[in-house]
C-alpha cells in the first residue's frame, strides 16, 4: 500500500476533510527504508543512483547539453523521463520557446535527474545529499522552467521543504 500511492493528491477532493496523504505516505516510506523493510526495488533504486544519478542506466548529460547561465535568461530543465523516453520532446520544447520572446537556454543540473524517485521511494537521506547537488548546480540562473510536473514540484516544493534553497525561481 505504501508504494501505490503517486502523490498526485487525488485523494484530497475524494476526502471530505479536503486530508492530503501523500506526506504520511512519504514519512511511511522513510520508516520503511529505516526499519529494513522496503520493497527490493528500493535497494535496486538506491544501487542505480548510486551508479547513474538516475533511475537511468544512461548519460543524461549526453542527452542534452546544457548551455550556460546568463543574466536575464531562463534555464530550461528537462525532465530526465523524456530524455529517456522520448527524445525528440525536448529539443522540440526548446524550438518552440525560442520563438518566444523569452531568452532560454538548456539548464541540464548535474546531476541530471531531481531525484523525485528517491523521495518518492523513501531514500531521504540519499534524496537530500542529491538535491544539494542539483541545487548548487543550478545556482547561475535567474528562473527555471521545468518540463515535468513532478521535477517542478521536486525542485519547487521538496527541495524546500527538506531544507534545500534553489536559488532560481522556479
Amino acid at each position: 500500500m505504501l508504494y501505490k500511492c503517486t502523490d498526485c493528491e487525488g485523494t484530497v477532493p475524494a476526502c471530505r476533510h479536503r486530508i492530503s496523504v501523500g506526506g504520511s505516505l512519504r514519512e511511511a516510506r522513510v520508516d520503511a527504508v529505516r526499519k529494513g523493510v522496503a520493497p527490493a526495488e528500493v535497494e535496486w533504486l538506491r544501487a542505480r543512483f548510486a551508479e547513474h544519478d538516475s533511475p537511468y542506466a544512461v548519460d543524461l548529460q549526453r542527452r542534452a547539453q546544457s548551455g550556460r547561465p546568463r543574466e536575464g535568461c531562463t534555464g530550461v530543465v528537462p525532465a530526465c523521463t523524456s530524455l529517456v523516453h522520448q527524445r525528440g520532446e525536448f529539443p522540440r520544447v526548446m524550438r518552440l520557446l525560442d520563438m518566444s520572446s523569452e531568452e532560454v537556454t538548456t539548464a541540464l543540473p548535474d546531476p541530471g535527474c531531481c531525484g523525485y524517485p528517491l523521495d518518492a521511494a523513501g531514500l531521504r537521506d540519499e534524496f537530500v545529499a542529491h538535491a544539494k547537488r542539483v541545487a548548487k548546480s543550478l545556482e547561475g540562473y535567474g528562473r527555471l522552467a521545468v518540463q515535468g510536473a513532478a521535477c517542478a514540484w521536486t525542485l519547487g516544493v521538496r527541495y524546500r521543504e527538506l531544507g534545500v534553497r534553489v536559488k532560481p525561481e522556479v
